[in-house]
């Protein structure tokens, strides 16, 4: 479970072993695919085989999500200032207080690089994600994850040059939400449901900059 929650996985591959004999074992959102029970004293080829061929796997046969990847040391202190710049103007104007933003900042936790899809434009678009503010404790299921993100551009410059650009970074941060949906699925996209009820007038919506597959 742990590996789920701290890493980007659409599947993983595992072993277990118990006295003379092992299982191999593959774990997704769905559930898991579990081997017969196989003697590996009397057949070690088996074993061999096994690491050999998984180590000749790419990263994304391996069961790596490719639309995330580690960001860079440059990329993590760009999302922290911009978190620890929105905690010192909570209470002014109108910077309300996430519970989420404090998490957000631990250290030991990766920082990742997302990248979205758009649905409807087929554009790409490029998060920064650190520790979920929520997250589901199950390993099937959905697996709903919240982030507090920082959205990037063809424009973004993480250096920072002046108080000014450092006063302005918060408004990049966004609120990114990651679940695995039905497919083949019949339902209607989430992003699609909130344009519907927008176009409808109705108050008080959050505002989407967009939404597809990862």
């Amino acid at each position: 479970m742990a590996q789920f929650s701290r890493q980007h996985r659409t599947s993983i591959v595992c072993l277990c072993v118990f006295g003379r004999y092992v299982r191999f074992i593959r774990i997704d959102r769905s559930g898991a695919v579990v081997s017969e029970a196989t003697n590996y004293v009397e057949n070690p080829r088996i074993l061999a085989e096994f690491f050999w061929r998984y180590s000749h796997l790419s990263s994304v046969e391996r069961g790596f999500d490719p639309t995330v990847v580690p960001a860079s040391v440059e990329e993590r202190e760009f999302l922290a200032r911009a978190v620890t710049q929105y905690l010192r103007t909570v209470g002014e104007h109108t910077a309300r207080y996430h519970p989420g933003l404090e998490p957000t900042l631990a250290r030991d936790y990766p920082t990742y690089k997302v990248t979205v899809s758009n649905w409807d434009t087929g554009e790409d678009s490029h998060y920064l994600i650190q520790k979920p503010c929520s997250e589901s404790k199950y390993l099937l299921g959905r697996a709903t994850r919240g982030y507090i993100a920082i959205a990037l551009d063809n424009t973004t410059q993480y250096r920072i040059n002046s108080e000014e650009e450092l006063q302005e970074l918060p408004k990049r941060l966004v609120f990114l939400k990651d679940y695995w949906r039905k497919f083949p699925t019949d339902m209607q996209q989430e992003a699609d449901v909130y344009e519907a009820l927008e176009g409808l007038h109705v108050p008080h919506l959050p505002y989407v900059f967009g939404g597809g597959d990862v």
